[in-house]
């Protein structure tokens, strides 16, 4: 992957070409909340194609909060308990959705 010298704000770490080429075989990542529930995010809920031919790092910095955005929520139900003070994460095929 080509990094691209000045990413667009608020990105931080920006690439040439397509999500889709460029970043195939990139890993999941996994984030792991207490009480061991874990959400696993593929390169499409860690990258956003930002333009035709760049994508970028879709995590940035925020000040004092761990904020999860939408790109690592896409095609997941999120569940809160809010007595149990718990979440959940629910997989699920968002085509399903527009039949």
């Amino acid at each position: 992957m080509t990094p691209v010298s000045s990413p667009p704000r608020p990105f931080e770490l920006c690439y040439r070409g397509t999500v889709e080429k460029e970043a195939r075989g990139f890993p999941a990542m996994g984030i792991r909340f207490v009480g061991g529930v874990e959400l696993v995010v593929d390169r499409f809920g860690v990258f956003l194609q930002v333009k035709d031919d760049v994508f970028c790092l879709a995590i940035v910095r925020s000040k004092g909060v761990t904020i999860i955005g939408m790109m690592a929520q896409q095609s997941y139900n999120v569940g809160y308990d809010l007595k149990a003070m718990t979440v959940s994460f629910q997989k699920m095929d968002c085509q399903l959705l527009e039949r």
